[in-house]
């Protein structure tokens, strides 16, 4: 099953990706699957692209479509103040933007109000954005191991606030190495975006 999605999405065949989806899903009642199976495979293209296997045109498209078909199945709420919640999301110095979009939408159909910052560059900036808005939870999106080991600034900066946050990363670096979110002082990393659901579940209990 994933195989032939995945091939699709390299085929840059946005019909016969959502025609597979469609017949292999009920899409009104299972996003999740759904929502789970785009985030392995656009972790496999996002490991294939990083070994030199595809080319960065079909990471691109392959996002674009995923991109179009959440919109389709997971629509936003947009009766709700995403001002009001102190949840945030960024993709850290890369350009790719898929993770964010992909979590992002899955927190929003489960319930889960929070802000996207888009994408920002500098720790610095990310970190006096997430004090402003007075955000508790900060899940940061990396494609790239350059982007990774940058969350370690951004938790410096928090400190030299005197600012308490709780970070979640996620993206292709922390599945290849389990054990680079602690080294970055990350409080948790999720590799699926029902990770991220009851990572922020466990956070509000505390």
């Amino acid at each position: 099953m994933k195989e032939m999605f995945k091939a699709a999405l390299l085929d840059s065949d946005k019909i016969k990706a959502f025609s597979f989806l469609s017949q292999s899903f009920d899409l009104s009642q299972q996003g999740e699957a759904i929502v789970n199976l785009i985030s392995d495979v656009l972790t496999e293209i996002g490991s294939d692209w990083e070994k030199g296997d595809i080319a960065l045109s079909q990471i691109y498209m392959s996002s674009r479509i995923c991109e179009e078909i959440l919109d389709k199945i997971l629509p936003e709420n947009k009766d709700k103040e995403s001002k009001k919640t102190n949840i945030a999301i960024v993709t850290l110095l890369d350009l790719h933007f898929l993770g964010r979009r992909v979590v992002k939408s899955f927190l929003r159909s489960s319930g889960i109000e929070i802000l996207d910052f888009g994408a920002i560059s500098s720790p610095q900036d990310l970190a006096e954005k997430a004090i402003q808005n007075n955000i508790q939870s900060l899940l940061i999106s990396t494609l790239m191991y350059h982007a990774a080991i940058k969350v370690k600034e951004v938790r410096e900066c928090f400190r030299k606030q005197n600012y308490n946050i709780k970070i979640l990363v996620g993206g292709v670096p922390f599945i290849f190495d389990r054990n680079l979110w602690k080294e970055v002082d990350a409080d948790a990393m999720g590799v699926s975006p029902a990770d991220a659901i009851k990572i922020l579940q466990l956070w509000k209990q505390e």
